[in-house]
């Protein structure tokens, strides 16, 4: 096997290689399937990979075989088909075939395509397009999450609140929050007049806003504090366990101290 300065772990049985500075790929083999000739490379997805060649980038198959020119700033990885390519400081949306989806309008694609929505971003507004290149969810909140349990966490300018919206822009969670997570097992953390607790994916409380720190549920259990005492809990509010680690108090925000 030759010497790299970088292997990458394997995606579509390609890894990514890199050795003075040049990048390639290497088969399960640790066989050189493509050269290394590109001045930057991404990771196999859906069968595509971004490369740059001189200073623009394109995309190859898993033989090597150009399937789009280098002709871009920046391009991202493929997601349900799609993505988000870079001219001129302007991103939008291709497909495999090379066809634009979307102008070239959005500052950022913030995240790769996830069932049909993906979040962009204009003077620093928010909002979601379908694999159409429909914005589902108009660009004009200041905050936006990634959608869980049907839910983003949103908010409407920087002098109001947090709430919930759906994936067809309806609000679910009134904007009356001074801070939300997002939804895992549905519960959100939702934090009013310094206080925190948990909503459930229809705005109800089910548990109560009394807590000094709210984590995010993992596993069906999340962390929560008052004053200097910390435990988990299970998604009723109940106790579960004792928490101890001083690490947890730099994670606080400083209003909740």
């Amino acid at each position: 096997m030759m010497n790299y300065d970088e292997i990458r772990k394997y995606h579509d049985d390609r890894a990514c290689v890199e050795r003075n500075g040049k990048f390639g790929y290497i088969d399960r083999d640790t066989e050189e399937v493509i050269p290394l000739i590109y001045n930057a490379a991404k990771d196999f997805s859906e069968g595509l990979a971004a490369v740059s060649y001189g200073d623009k980038w394109g995309y190859i198959d898993t033989t090597g075989a150009i399937v789009i020119p280098p002709m871009y700033d920046a391009a991202e990885d493929f997601s349900e088909g799609l993505a988000a390519v870079c001219i001129d400081g302007k991103y939008a949306i291709i497909d495999k075939n090379c066809k634009e989806i979307t102008p070239y309008k959005y500052d950022k694609v913030i995240h790769p395509f996830r069932d049909g929505l993906s979040m962009v971003s204009i003077d620093d507004k928010y909002g979601f397009i379908d694999t159409a290149g429909v914005e589902v969810i108009p660009v004009e909140y200041v905050v936006m999450g990634r959608f869980a349990d049907g839910l983003a966490p949103t908010r409407r300018s920087e002098d109001t609140k947090f709430g919930f919206i759906d994936r067809h822009n309806n609000v679910v969670v009134p904007f009356e929050y001074d801070f939300v997570s997002g939804f895992n097992s549905e519960r959100a953390a939702v934090c009013l007049n310094e206080k925190c607790g948990f909503i459930d994916p229809t705005g109800e409380v089910v548990i109560p806003i009394e807590y000094d720190y709210a984590g995010n549920f993992e596993d069906g259990l999340a962390i929560v504090g008052k004053g200097e005492d910390f435990y988990y809990i299970d998604t009723e509010g109940d106790f579960v366990k004792d928490y101890d680690d001083d690490v947890l108090r730099a994670k606080v925000p400083d209003w909740m101290d």
